[in-house]
Formats: structure tokens, C-alpha cells, sequence
């Protein structure tokens, strides 16, 4: 088997890694991820990081 007959094309790809961003977006916009802002910056007491 050769993978590379089975990669998809890079328009293709394109256009799944932009699909992927607005679904992301539509999911925080829904409540059903977290927001940028809500997220932060991994530090602090809940990644064990100390600031």
C-alpha cells in the first residue's frame, strides 16, 4: 500500500483545516468550548506551572 496515493491533496486539506476553524469557532461562540479568554494562559495552580 502506498500512503502517499492516500494522503488527500492540499486543497483538500485546506480545506478541512479551515472547516475545522469555524467549526472551533462556532463551539466557543455556542458555550460548548471554553473562550480564548476563559481558557488563559496555562499557568498557575491547575497545570502544576508556578508563575
Amino acid at each position: 500500500m502506498n500512503d502517499q496515493n492516500d494522503r488527500p491533496d492540499d486543497d483538500r486539506l485546506k480545506q478541512l483545516a479551515e472547516r475545522a476553524d469555524r467549526l472551533e469557532q462556532r463551539a466557543r461562540e455556542d458555550g460548548v468550548l471554553p473562550t480564548l479568554e476563559e481558557e488563559g494562559d496555562g499557568i498557575g495552580p491547575q497545570t502544576g506551572v508556578v508563575p
